[in-house]
């Protein structure tokens, strides 16, 4: 089980978030392998849990301009009469 929250900061310019992973320390993998000869079985299961805090900013206007590609296709209509 994760969890995370996210805060928008300085007109929607930042964000601040905090992560917390494997809080309930339940995740655990399990793996069968069957051969003529041999059966195995694998379990696994992590005990790590981690919290993370993240900070992300923005610089700038924060618009960006459209540019016009010219395809040439215009000058190819002119030319037609189209």
């Amino acid at each position: 089980m994760s969890i995370g929250i996210k805060r928008q900061l300085f007109d929607k310019k930042a964000s601040l978030s905090l992560n917390a992973n494997n809080i309930l320390q339940s995740e655990a993998h399990y793996g069968i392998d069957r051969n003529l000869v041999l059966y195995q079985y694998s379990y696994f299961r992590d005990y790590s849990r981690y919290i993370s805090l993240n900070f992300s900013c923005r610089f700038g206007p924060g618009k960006t301009n459209k540019v016009h590609i010219d395809s040439g296709s215009s000058d190819e209509q002119k030319r037609t009469g189209n």
